[in-house]
């Protein structure tokens, strides 16, 4: 096996390296010309170490020869020859940058306009599909993966995905080697160690996508479905969109047609949209920039759309029938000028009930809009609902706003368990019957109901908490635990069950839960504080300090999550990594960041400074037996005896009962 290749070196007689363009955890790529051919070349060379044996990456690259050879150089580089023994192989060099160099160089005033954005798109998911169909799963699609070069047409991509050492062959479930896949990007399943499907590149799709549109690269903690600040920015079928892609279930991620499909709409939407010209905000009348906004970043005033563009009023003049318009609307997936149509209609008496009812369930996804639904809801005349699915549909949205108003369910219920006769396929439905029964009826209709929904998290939920409700608090647990291998994670709940496991020394649950709630991914920062708290409590440092920066990311001038950061790092004997976080250093009059500080400098032998920081923590009247404690020693390391000697008599008026101050008093004395 030939060693080290050298730049600008002949190699094997034939071939000039030029220079290296890429490394990974398997290989280095090198561009070569290939004198014989007059041609350059991509040379990729395995390197083994403790990680990957030889025989381990002369399977990964038989594995990516077997696959470039399948795929023909449509959509990725041609494979011109593979030697196994000297783990080489020579592809077609395609000039370009990947994408995640891409992203690291674009900020938010760089980034390409949303259009240009989503022909990129377009082009990820048309190569995902010319693999699809040469029956090869990606696997590992991520940015760094991706070639983008422009394209034969103005305005187009030529895109190229590189790196199909851990792809796999659709046939073959023995076929592929990589079990490398990159956290943020790759698909619950595969991070399970589960075989790759289609569905897996289906959500590296959505995950690419979240990182274009929402400026930000999804993590292992930081799932692609937030868009957070963006959110008002980014089209809602897009955002959509993403969400369907990134489904944890992949039987629920749409196909590769369907998304190709909703990329179309997307685009279309986003041409009309800009035809639309300038728009102010109705309520601020400061100007809106993007041609896709909601919601005014201004003052945060929703903004309605005219026809598929919105502006700051509706026309409605001629002749258009709103109930008509209103039905268009919904099916374009426009809910703001549905709901606006809607309205028209109601003030005719022009709407019929079962648009009353679809106008209802628009009311409720829409923000600032629950007053009305709630309205809404309590005047639809249900004897008058004739179809199964307009009952249905109602009665759902009845129970939402139910719950939402805190209002009893009692009243109802003969209407929810005759919903649940007709429609027992709809899962909410059970649960309004379960909040609409007496406490004797309630555990058999959520059995029944679990009957027709064994996957259901949310009859577990409520199961659970009849069965607590009643003594049984081992069966309780047990059932809550279920709904949250189902699915049910909110933070309140995931401590109260643990809580309850500990109390019940119900050991192997406890482990359970706590493995998901250190899992979990807080979505703001009082959630990101709690769960930095379990962490700590738990002693995993290293995920509070996680869950601190994910925080701070939200809200970079959070107090509480500031200390909680210098407290786990002190805990963590991080001192001078402590001293370096730019709010310790600028502390001013937080006491407890000054007697972190103080105590970390003492920790490290800087006695002269942590003497002044006790002092001025002592002088603000918020010393405590600990602060009086370092300032004493502080002294003493110095060698300032009397300072030494007065401070622990100040301490000891202070703090007469303290032992450890006591012992210093003991030891001067000697």
């Amino acid at each position: 096996m030939t060693d080290t290749i050298h730049i600008g070196r002949d190699y094997r007689g034939r071939y000039t390296v030029r220079r290296q363009i890429a490394t990974g955890g398997t290989s280095i790529v090198y561009l070569a010309h290939d004198r014989w051919l007059s041609r350059d070349v991509a040379l990729k060379k395995g390197v083994p170490g403790d990680r990957y044996t030889r025989d381990t990456l002369c399977t990964i690259f038989a594995n990516e020869h077997q696959i470039l050879t399948r795929l023909k150089g449509v959509c990725s580089p041609s494979c011109y020859e593979f030697l196994p023994d000297e783990l080489e192989l020579y592809m077609e060099y395609r000039p370009g940058r990947t994408l995640d160099a891409y992203l690291e160089e674009w900020t938010s005033t760089t980034f390409p306009a949303d259009d240009v954005l989503l022909r990129l798109a377009r082009s990820v998911v048309e190569a995902v599909q010319s693999c699809h169909k040469a029956g090869v799963i990606v696997a590992d699609l991520k940015p760094r993966n991706i070639q983008v070069g422009p394209g034969e047409a103005q305005g187009t991509f030529c895109l190229t995905l590189l790196d199909f050492g851990s792809a796999w062959i659709n046939a073959n479930t023995t076929q592929g080697r990589g079990a490398d896949y990159s956290a943020g990007y790759g698909a619950p399943e595969l991070l399970r160690g589960e075989i790759p499907t289609p569905a897996s590149d289906i959500y590296s799709v959505g995950a690419i996508l979240f990182a274009l549109f929402a400026r930000k690269e999804p993590t292992l903690h930081v799932p692609p479905r937030d868009f957070a600040e963006r959110r008002s920015l980014v089209l809602p079928a897009l955002q959509d969109l993403v969400t369907r892609l990134t489904e944890d279930e992949p039987a629920r991620r749409p196909t590769v047609e369907a998304t190709l499909n909703s990329l179309r709409a997307c685009a279309e939407e986003l041409a009309e949209l800009a035809r639309a010209g300038a728009r102010k905000c109705p309520s601020c009348q400061r100007p809106v920039a993007e041609a896709s906004a909601r919601f005014c970043r201004h003052c945060g005033a929703p903004l309605i759309r005219e026809t598929r563009v919105f502006s700051g009023e509706m026309e409605t003049t001629g002749r258009a029938d709103p109930v008509t318009r209103m039905v268009e609307c919904q099916r374009a997936g426009e809910y703001l000028n549905a709901l606006f149509w809607a309205k028209e209609a109601l003030k005719t008496n022009r709407l019929p009930p079962e648009h009353q009812v679809s106008a209802l369930e628009i009311a409720l996804s829409v923000p600032g809009e629950f007053d009305f639904a709630s309205q809404l809801a309590f005047s639809i005349p249900f004897d008058t609902l004739r179809e199964i699915s307009a009952r249905k549909k109602y009665l759902v949205c009845l129970g939402q706003v139910l719950q939402e108003r805190r209002d009893p369910f009692v009243p109802y219920r003969a209407r929810f368990e005759r919903a649940v006769s007709e429609s027992p396929e709809e899962e909410l439905l059970w649960c309004w019957l379960y909040l609409a029964s007496d406490s004797a009826q309630q555990e058999e209709v959520l059995r029944s109901g679990l009957a027709y929904h064994p996957e259901s998290a949310k009859l577990r939920f409520y199961l659970g908490r009849v069965l607590h409700q009643r003594g049984a608090c081992r069966d309780a647990l047990a059932t809550w635990v279920e709904a949250v291998q189902k699915g049910k994670r909110e933070p309140r709940f995931l401590q109260a069950i643990y809580q309850l496991s500990q109390e019940l020394a119900d050991h192997s649950r406890a482990e359970v839960l706590r493995e998901v709630i250190l899992s979990r991914q807080p979505e703001n920062p009082q959630e990101a504080l709690d769960l930095a708290r379990f962490a700590t409590q738990e002693g995993r440092a290293a995920r509070a300090l996680e869950a601190i920066e994910q925080g701070l990311s939200q809200d970079p001038h959070n107090l509480d999550l500031r200390r909680s950061k210098a407290e786990v790092l002190f805990g963590q004997q991080k001192y001078e990594l402590l001293l370096e976080l730019d709010w310790v250093k600028t502390a001013g009059d937080d006491t407890f960041l000054r007697t972190l500080k103080g105590q970390s400098f003492y920790k490290l032998g800087r006695y002269a400074e942590a003497a002044q920081e006790m002092a001025a923590v002592i002088t603000k009247g918020n010393g405590t037996a600990e602060t009086w404690y370092i300032l004493v020693r502080s002294y003493q390391r110095l060698g300032k005896s009397d300072h030494a000697r007065q401070a622990l008599s100040n301490a000891l008026r202070a703090f007469p009962n303290d032992e450890r101050l006591w012992r210093l008093a003991r030891a001067e004395r000697k």
